[in-house]
């Protein structure tokens, strides 16, 4: 025990600064949608144990320093570094390590059809995207609004069946729909290898593959979460796509979408460059949620945020100074990760038919 006193007197400098990195991981735990207590246990254990173990061999080198001044300047030198590379490599790592990437989430579509959403009639319909993967999903035809289609699309580690609140409002409301598992989740095709991609590709392609097997003019979605990055970015890539698009629970896609700068902001956005570096991720840089409203000169554009994640809130304030008349924002209070329908229902769905009311036409 008096061993264990004196190695931690003498070692105070490196116990402090790991539990100053313990407490800046868990803090960086808030970037989770609700993460389990294990997994927050985990991370901050790990970088316990990295802070610990690399500033025992480091100040090995830095007590040989014979002036106390520049023995001191050396200590800060050393710790602005830590900290700065734990946010811009090691955080992220870890992140990765705790299975918080875009995994691999296929799985059979059981017992829950359209019928349940109140449709009368639909078929599974699938696509075939450009890199050979196959699309799933289900497609109900209109009952009132024939010229027009709606597209929903569900967010990370879901599938289809996660849009099914929203199907039940278009599909009352007369208007046709497809919906559609991601490539990787549910019943469609594809690999992912990354933590945060650009499925734009995808959805532009099913788009026009609609557009043909159908003979649709008007085109309108909804994207839940990762589902909303989707959207947002196919707008970017095609203007001309979408006539009106809603997008809830999207976070920043870089410094520029956020109001006000956070230190959490240096993990998060870091994160796509050390997955590109890890698994040699093709996809293409993202350009900021703000410059595509900002450019968009033809989509009638929805961007909903939960007024209970800061992180959202923080986006949309952003995005609403974007220099586009096509583009509304709505905060829900109270409201966590794209639970704004079930805390807002009425106001939700009257907000939500209101503004699709242009595919009418």
């Amino acid at each position: 025990m008096a061993a264990l006193k004196q190695h931690l007197k003498t070692n105070l400098f490196t116990l402090l600064l790991s539990l100053v990195g313990a407490i800046t991981a868990a803090n960086y735990s808030r970037l989770f949608q609700h993460p389990k207590p294990w997994e927050i246990a985990l991370w901050v254990t790990i970088t316990f144990v990295i802070f610990y173990l690399t500033t025992i061999f480091s100040t090995q080198f830095i007590r040989k320093t014979s002036s106390t001044i520049k023995r001191r300047f050396v200590y800060f030198l050393y710790t602005v570094t830590t900290l700065l590379a734990c946010n811009l490599f090691i955080f992220p790592v870890t992140f990765l390590l705790t299975g918080h990437t875009v995994e691999n989430n296929k799985h059979s579509i059981c017992c829950e059809t359209p019928l349940e959403y109140g449709a009368t009639q639909y078929e599974t319909v699938k696509f075939k995207l450009t890199d050979g993967a196959t699309i799933s999903g289900w497609y109900i035809p209109a009952s009132t609004h024939k010229n027009s289609l709606i597209i929903l699309i569900h967010g990370h580690y879901g599938d289809r069946r996660a849009t099914g609140e929203w199907a039940k409002i278009f599909i009352e409301a007369g208007y046709g729909i497809y919906i559609y598992d991601l490539r990787g989740h549910g019943e469609s095709e594809g690999l992912l290898d990354y933590v945060y991609s650009d499925f734009s590709k995808d959805l532009l392609d099913i788009r026009n593959q609609l557009a043909n097997k159908y003979s649709v003019k008007l085109f309108g979605a909804v994207g839940l979460s990762m589902g909303a990055h989707a959207l947002t970015n196919a707008v970017g890539r095609d203007g001309a796509a979408f006539q009106v698009a809603w997008m809830d629970g999207v976070w920043p896609q870089g410094p520029k979408d956020v109001d006000v700068f956070r230190p959490l902001m240096l993990m998060y956005l870091n994160l796509d460059a050390v997955t590109q570096l890890i698994f040699k991720n093709p996809a293409p840089k993202l350009k900021p949620l703000f410059d595509i409203l900002t450019d968009n000169k033809t989509t009638k554009i929805m961007v909903v945020a939960a007024g209970a994640e800061d992180m959202e809130s923080s986006v949309v304030r952003k995005i609403s100074g974007a220099n586009s008349l096509l583009t509304s924002t709505w905060i829900i209070p109270n409201a966590l990760h794209i639970n704004g329908i079930s805390i807002v229902p009425n106001e939700y769905k009257q907000k939500l038919l209101d503004f699709f009311k242009v595919l009418q036409n």
